[in-house]
């Protein structure tokens, strides 16, 4: 993906300008870096929901999640816990 491909996309889930919002000012390299960590930790993230747990970890706000029994709440952050350390 391409950097302004990458850009687009945040402009997507922002619903607006990447450069004025706090989206903007998240780094491809902080999304990516959050990406492969998680992955290295056993759970496989897409653009959008690694956007939304660096807004989380950038804002200190929790993240509820919500789903049915077994669809990786859990996992989700256990591997979290294990990338922050």
């Amino acid at each position: 993906m391409t950097e302004k491909t990458h850009h687009r996309d945040i402009e997507t889930i922002a619903g607006g300008s990447a450069e004025d919002s706090l989206l903007g000012r998240l780094r491809h390299s902080n999304i990516e870096d959050m990406i492969q960590g998680m992955e290295q930790n056993g759970y496989v993230l897409d653009d959008e929901q690694a956007v939304v747990l660096l807004l989380m970890t950038e804002l200190q706000r929790p993240l509820l999640l919500e789903g049915d029994a077994g669809v990786g709440k859990t996992e989700l952050a256990a591997a979290l816990a294990k990338h922050l350390g």
